[in-house]
């Protein structure tokens, strides 16, 4: 594969994620990746829903 198509592959697969998900899976995802930065990625809302990765990083 070349660079562009596994970014799109990528690019893909968390659109997948996120669209098959249910509530707290989007929102896991959502403030996981928002509040990190974008350099964490959850889709466990019980372990991120009260993680301060602001902290973390």
């Amino acid at each position: 594969l070349i660079k562009e198509d596994k970014d799109e592959s990528v690019d893909y697969f968390f659109k997948k994620i996120y669209n098959e998900g249910d509530d707290d899976t989007k929102r896991a995802m959502i403030k996981s990746f928002q509040t990190s930065g974008g350099k964490v990625l959850s889709t466990n809302w019980k372990d991120v829903k009260n993680k301060q990765y602001e902290q973390d990083i």
